[in-house]
């Protein structure tokens, strides 16, 4: 499993490069725009286009949506041995990843927010409710309630460290999950 996003690897094929093209070509559904459509075609599963070696694919879902889902940009070069090789690419959508850096930024910035406040100590909050000429017990009572919300602030930090974590999680489990799906499939139909 990677731990970020993308993925690059190479694949090697018996088949020469006019016949990888040719195959790739009766697999998917010609689209030459990847863009945030979902289109839906039981016919075929993957869509995408190829031209003179390269090509660029994604998965098409029979039901639901995925964001999630990996754009696959492949070169498929000669070699002198009778082995085709083929450089994949497995990336998520540019506004996919745009979004996803964005949230995890924004949940980053909300993290280290209290992470960087100094909280005052009890001592010092004692002294300065006494000071003000409020009595001794009074002051004690005051001070263990800020001490329980203190208390709760860092549940919260937890919580918060939780958010930051989550959304990275997602997005790669399920990212990996569907790079494998397509791995698989471009390694039957390539003969691997």
């Amino acid at each position: 499993m990677n731990l970020l996003p993308f993925e690059n690897i190479e694949i090697e094929s018996p088949l020469t490069k006019n016949e990888i093209e040719n195959v790739i070509k009766n697999n998917i559904v010609w689209n030459t725009d990847l863009g945030m459509t979902f289109t839906k075609n039981p016919i075929r599963e993957y869509e995408g286009f190829i031209d003179n070696g390269t090509f660029k694919l994604r998965r098409i879902f029979k039901k639901g949506m995925n964001s999630f889902v990996p754009i696959v940009t492949g070169t498929i070069s000669d070699s002198e041995n009778c082995v085709s090789r083929i450089g994949l690419k497995l990336r998520l959508h540019k506004f996919v990843s745009i979004f996803y850096i964005v949230v995890t930024i924004f949940l980053g910035s909300i993290l280290l927010t209290p992470v960087s406040s100094s909280p005052i100590s009890s001592e010092s909050q004692k002294e300065f409710v006494i000071e003000y000429a409020i009595n001794e017990d009074h002051a004690d009572k005051i001070v263990g309630d800020i001490e329980k919300s203190s208390e709760q602030k860092n549940t919260n930090w937890t919580s918060l460290f939780m958010f930051f974590i989550a959304p990275y999680l997602i997005v790669t489990i399920i990212f990996n999950y569907e790079a494998n799906i397509v791995k698989n499939k471009l390694k039957s139909i390539l003969k691997v």
